[in-house]
């Protein structure tokens, strides 16, 4: 797939408007914020993500929006739909793994793209079909673009949470990436050389390692 195929099937080019002027590589931010549903059996029943955009993508889509015909909710929505469909394609830009096996996220049930204070949130519930047995198994969840266009980053520890009611069983750690001072030059000579960046993403994607215990 050609580099710009790549990342027209990325986020910030779902509009169809023009991305963030060209400079090194990320161009587009987004902040994640993770809640995982474990029930008093300390099993995984589900995942929720809210991943907020930067404020120059989403003024400029809401700019685009002021354009159309259409009312800002009909335009969210339908953004919001197409948005959902090419991360489906992606396995939503997330890598679950337990005991380092993969544990692939579904359809989401429901979902729901938002304007706030100009800032757009994509919101994500994800059911898991059945229960999964977590106990005493490492639990991994990595959120990324593969190709870097995007940085996917936590604001802070508390954008990863657990319910009261097993915080106490369960404990997690984010484990910050250590890209090479060579890969971090790498990405910033990227849109100098066009070389296709796939594969980049994950030296930079930021990981939550979760165990628990009773």
């Amino acid at each position: 797939m050609s580099y710009f195929s790549r990342i027209s099937k990325l986020l910030v080019c779902l509009t169809g408007l023009i991305c963030t002027a060209v400079q090194a590589h990320p161009h587009n931010w987004i902040d994640l914020k993770t809640e995982l549903d474990i029930d008093d059996q300390l099993r995984l029943t589900g995942i929720h993500m809210r991943w907020q955009f930067d404020p120059y993508y989403s003024i400029t889509v809401l700019s685009e929006f002021q354009q159309n015909g259409k009312s800002p909710e009909q335009q969210l929505h339908e953004l919001g739909e197409l948005m959902v469909t090419n991360l489906g394609n992606e396995g939503y830009y997330s890598k679950l793994l337990l005991n380092n096996s993969p544990l692939p996220l579904p359809v989401p049930d429901n979902w729901a793209l938002t304007a706030e204070a100009a800032q757009l949130t994509l919101s994500m519930d994800f059911t898991l079909q059945k229960p999964v047995p977590i106990k005493g198994l490492p639990l991994s969840l990595s959120t990324y673009d593969p190709t870097y266009y995007v940085s996917m980053n936590y604001s802070s520890s508390h954008d990863l949470i657990l319910s009261p009611e097993v915080s106490s069983f369960c404990q997690w750690e984010l484990i910050l990436p250590k890209p090479t001072q060579e890969m971090v030059e790498y990405a910033a000579r990227l849109d100098q050389t066009v070389k296709d960046s796939e594969g980049l993403g994950v030296l930079f994607a930021e990981k939550m390692e979760l165990s628990c215990q009773r």
